[in-house]
């Protein structure tokens, strides 16, 4: 509700004094009782959302440029046996952009680990879980029996699992830019 401040009294011929500084001090009040509307508004919705925070447990997710993530797609096709066998996190990614801004929260730009290719659309940091490919070496202190290979050899010389999906970006931009 906007009170507007064009809102005065045309026609002030017919009114006493008292009656002309009522109506102004009526006005002020309208404004200042607006006013402390729209703060209470605002601190309530603050607290209501530290308390949904707290009581669902929610993090501000923190990933960064280049992380291996796992997307969640909960989606299950017509038919699909996915409900039962599979889990919702799948297939690795990693984060080529982040896109954040005022009032809103980050969104990531994902690219395919094994074939490059980008998801179209941005993606929540809520449908984000990182990926730690290999916990053996952790592991083989805990479990008795299980061995860790001395060394890992990289496939086809990659250094960093990202090298495919980097330089089909980069030849992406090249012909963008033609």
């Amino acid at each position: 509700m906007n009170l507007g401040d064009s809102f005065v009294l045309n026609n002030t011929s017919k009114l006493t004094s008292d009656q002309c500084s009522y109506f102004e001090w009526l006005l002020y009040r309208l404004k200042d009782i607006h006013q402390s509307v729209t703060e209470n508004l605002t601190e309530n919705k603050q607290e209501m959302k530290a308390e949904y925070d707290k009581r669902n447990k929610i993090k501000e997710p923190t990933f960064k440029i280049g992380e291996n993530v796992l997307l969640e797609d909960k989606r299950v096709k017509p038919g699909s046996d996915r409900v039962l066998t599979q889990r919702p996190f799948s297939k690795p990614y990693f984060i080529s952009d982040v896109i954040a801004g005022t009032g809103i929260d980050e969104a990531y730009k994902l690219i395919h680990v094994h074939n490059g290719r980008c998801i179209k659309s941005l993606v929540s940091g809520d449908r984000l879980k990182l990926y730690e490919a290999d916990k053996r070496e952790e592991l083989s202190g805990r479990l008795p029996g299980v061995e860790v290979p001395s060394e890992i050899k990289p496939v086809k010389d990659r250094n960093d699992g990202f090298e495919p999906a980097v330089r089909i970006l980069r030849q992406r931009m090249k012909d963008k830019k033609r």
